[in-house]
């Protein structure tokens, strides 16, 4: 039965989405449902997750007023959707951090609602001189040397992608002019929730606190959430980006594979949401609710899912039916159809 993306994430679980909901106990609302804005959801998970005092001053940003906030929450919810829908087997994001939360909302968390954080400053920087290399790039953001994410093991990862990182910023600022808002945000995001952590676990002990859990193993989680917004810009199937590396004896494009679920959940899941975001491709209508109130999805059986507009609908389903193409990257089968897409995940 089609049921419209607003009406899903009415009825999404706690659990499903919100990895303290034992905690919080059904008093943190979802945003677009009940006059929750964007900004606002996104501002309150950092609280409730310990995140409120994160500087952000380097990208242009503060709490409270992020970029593309809509956006974000939006993809938040359909990637929870998706997940719990369609991966029902899945093993290894259904396990438990060290600290004993649910894994999936842990990560997606961190994975999803900062994603897009460097967005503005990558199309604010004039000076790419100052910026030209990941070194300089570290240095401006001020990542301390021992928090480097491109010097971490990083799990559940596309390993050729992650060492592909370094050569991609390159290619953004020779052919394109400019600094790549994954990567950046990636490398910031990992510095940030370590330096977090450690202040964190500070305060902890300075005031015996038993029930807070700030321990060392959750850099694992952050290096992973981190590399996956690091890559997530990274479209290798673009031809501008194969001719750029082709003959050079430095080619990121080897060894490289579509992104696929089992190999790199988070990325999968980032990817295909971030490409078919309703309020990203019908951003020219102001309602957000009207736009997921007229996106419909349907999930057949495990691994298929129809995303299509809603009959007699005041949303062109063509445009939603053009993000195909955009999908070429990820380990996946997109037909189109009637009114929308069908997928099939591999």
């Amino acid at each position: 039965m089609e049921e419209s993306i607003y009406d899903l994430i009415s009825n999404l679980k706690d659990e499903e989405w919100d990895y303290r909901h034992k905690e919080n106990r059904g008093s943190f609302q979802k945003a677009f449902i009940d006059g929750q804005s964007a900004n606002s959801f996104i501002e309150e998970y950092f609280g409730h997750a310990g995140k409120e005092g994160m500087p952000l001053e380097k990208l242009g940003i503060e709490m409270g007023n992020f970029p593309k906030s809509e956006h974000t929450a939006s993809i938040f919810f359909l990637g929870a959707l998706v997940y719990h829908k369609c991966f029902p087997d899945d093993t290894y994001l259904k396990g438990k951090t060290y600290s004993g939360y649910e894994l999936f909302p842990f990560l997606w968390f961190l994975t999803c609602l900062f994603h897009d954080f460097a967005n503005d400053f990558e199309y604010k920087q004039k000076d790419l001189e100052s910026l030209d290399t990941i070194e300089k790039l570290n240095g401006f953001l001020e990542i301390k040397k021992e928090n480097q994410l491109l010097n971490k093991s990083v799990k559940q990862t596309n390993l050729a992608l992650f060492k592909a990182i370094s050569l991609y910023y390159q290619y953004r600022i020779d052919s394109m002019k400019k600094v790549d808002h994954g990567i950046a945000g990636g490398l910031f995001l990992y510095d940030r929730l370590v330096r977090n952590r450690n202040k964190k676990e500070d305060e902890k002990n300075a005031k015996n606190e038993k029930n807070a859990f700030w321990d060392f193993s959750l850099e694992v989680d952050y290096a992973e959430a981190s590399a996956t917004i690091a890559t997530h810009n990274i479209y290798f199937n673009d031809p501008k980006v194969k001719a750029y590396f082709k003959g050079k004896k430095d080619n990121m494009l080897k060894g490289l594979a579509k992104i696929s679920f089992k190999e790199s959940s988070l990325l999968f899941l980032l990817g295909l949401v971030d490409t078919l975001d309703p309020l990203k491709i019908y951003q020219c209508f102001k309602s957000d609710k009207l736009i997921l109130q007229n996106i419909c999805l349907t999930f057949p059986e495990d691994g298929k899912m129809l995303i299509q507009v809603r009959e007699n609908s005041p949303l062109n389903p063509q445009c939603l039916k053009d993000k195909i193409t955009d999908l070429d990257w990820l380990d996946l089968k997109a037909t189109e159809i009637d009114r929308g897409i069908y997928l099939t995940f591999n």
